[in-house]
Order: C-alpha cells, then structure tokens, then sequence
C-alpha cells in the first residue's frame, strides 16, 4: 500500500514504513543538508523573490517565473528582508494528488543555496501531533543516506498540507 498523508495518496512524500530507501536530491539550504525526493521535484529554477513582510514564518515572498506565480519557501524562518532578491530553488512539481484542487498557475518552490548530488535516503517518520525543535519547520525531520550521513528529510506532501496547498485544504 502506498504511503498517505492526511487520507490522500502520497506518490512521493510520506516516509515509508517498511524501512525503503527513497530516491532524493540532496541540497544544501541555509547551511544544512536537506534531502527532497526526486520525484517532487520538476526542476531547478533561478527568479527573483518579493517579500511578502506579514507571511507566515516560512513564506518568503512570491515570484513571477515563466508564466505561473512562484510561492517561495524558505526552510529558515525568522529571516525576512524588504528587497528582492534573486534565489535558486527547487519547483515542485504538480503532477501529485497534492496539488488537486490549487490553480496550476500558482506554484510552490523550496529556496535553496546548491544542488549536491542524487542520493537514497531513509527519513524518520514525521508525527504531526509533535512540536518540532527550535525553529524548524515541521515538515523537516532527520534521515541517513545509505552511506551513513545524516541529512534534513523534507516531506513534501507534509509542507503542501501544512500551507493549505493540498487537495481538500
């Protein structure tokens, strides 16, 4: 049975159970390594961000990019500025039971400062009923490659319902 998140049907997202390894991309954000899954991820983008000053702790702005409108997630919060600014990120794609229901011309992207490398990650189970620590978002929680190191796993489908971005929200 697939992995699912709130009842819906997460092709990429909510760790697994079973002890797999996911595929993943792994970036560096503000400092740490963070691993999203590879099939979250359409592309790498470059835009230039507006800041959205009374957003949310990890909204950083929004972004016109080609012809859709970029929401702009910063995994770091606390961190706002009143310029724009020019950021890489990676855009999520739209082709998950995730996004039914939000406007394919507005899109979620994750800001980040490198793109490292692919990678097979096992990520801890993330429980929405605990605090996270310090911070932190609450979509963001630990992982080991499968060659030991320990990086940020980045639930997609988690951040998605967290935002309200998801079907049914």
């Amino acid at each position: 049975m697939a992995p699912t998140m709130n009842g819906l049907l997460s092709p990429f997202a909510s760790p697994l159970h079973d002890g797999s390894y996911l595929h993943a991309i792994e970036c560096v954000a503000h400092g740490a390594r963070v691993a999203l899954a590879a099939d979250a991820i359409e592309r790498i983008v470059e835009y230039e961000v507006s800041p959205l000053p009374l957003a949310g702790p990890w909204v950083a702005g929004f972004a016109a990019h080609d012809a859709f409108v970029i929401v702009s997630v910063r995994l770091q919060s606390g961190t706002r500025t009143n310029a724009r600014r020019q950021v890489k990120a990676a855009l999520l794609t739209t082709n998950t039971t995730e996004f039914q229901g939000s406007s394919r011309r507005t899109r979620w992207a994750v800001e980040v400062d490198e793109v490292l490398t692919l990678v097979r990650v096992k990520p801890s189970q993330l429980d929405p009923r605990s605090e996270p620590e310090g911070d932190a978002p609450p979509w963001l929680g630990p992982a080991i490659t499968t060659d030991g190191r320990a990086v940020q796993w980045l639930d997609v489908a988690y951040m998605l319902r967290t935002f309200g971005a998801g079907a049914g929200a």
